[in-house]
């Protein structure tokens, strides 16, 4: 399969599902990273400017651990809205990328690109395959499964599937520890403890799953045809 990880900061798709991405990647399944934002506003010493090169060189090495691509939008940090433009943006990825399944955060995520990034992708997901909308690349040909992924710390989500990462939490790890630059910008403004933090956050979703390391998710399921069924590893 085509995995699409979207994630609307440069550190987010392995944070929450780098575990998960892994696995997807040893079994034989092409990945895709698109990181939405750029990031600029992730730093306490650089300009925007150099955060941004920063931040995506950062990207494509945590995303080289596994052989993934990377789409790298673009889009300015804490400014991520649902507009028709940014909409079309996603559609764009989408079509590049011709998932079959979709990787995001959920709708009530707690940081407000996140809460756009999920709307705007489940939007961009159903409205891909119309041809008549025009972007850089033709319709997609299908809709595809839209995955979400859990919250920071597993505050008010309720995976419906869970992921048995434990073979692949130290690969998990060496993909975080690519985003260097945010293990000091988290612990000064949100006093976090970048690794500490998602470890524990996979041994409590393991504990719910008779594992060591997992993580879970919900499905779409409000896509016509997007009955239930198991396309994770």
């Amino acid at each position: 399969m085509n995995i699409l990880a979207i994630g609307p900061h440069p550190d987010d798709i392995e944070c929450y599902i780098g575990g998960t991405l892994a696995l997807y990647a040893l079994a034989g399944h092409k990945i895709t990273n698109a990181c939405i934002t750029n990031g600029c506003m992730g730093s306490m010493e650089h300009s925007p400017a150099e955060t941004v090169r920063i931040r995506e060189k950062e990207a494509r090495a945590a995303a080289s651990v596994i052989g993934a691509e990377v789409i790298w939008a673009d889009l300015e940090d804490a400014s991520l809205v649902s507009d028709i433009k940014t909409r079309n943006i996603f559609i764009d990825v989408i079509r590049a990328a011709e998932p079959d399944v979709i990787i995001c955060p959920s709708p009530d995520d707690y940081h407000p690109d996140h809460r756009a990034c999920s709307v705007l992708t489940a939007d961009a997901a159903l409205l891909a395959s119309v041809p008549l909308i025009k972007t850089g690349h033709p319709a997609a040909e299908a809709t595809p499964y839209i995955l979400y992924h859990d919250h920071p710390n597993g505050v008010a989500f309720e995976p419906e599937e869970y992921v048995d990462i434990t073979r692949a939490m130290d690969t998990k790890l060496r993909m975080m520890s690519c985003h260097q630059s945010q293990i000091g910008w988290l612990k000064t403004q949100y006093d976090m403890d970048f690794a500490y933090s998602f470890e524990t956050m996979a041994r409590f979703r393991g504990l719910a799953c008779g594992a060591a390391f997992a993580e879970g998710f919900r499905p779409d399921k409000s896509f016509p045809g997007s009955a239930p069924r198991r396309l994770l590893p």
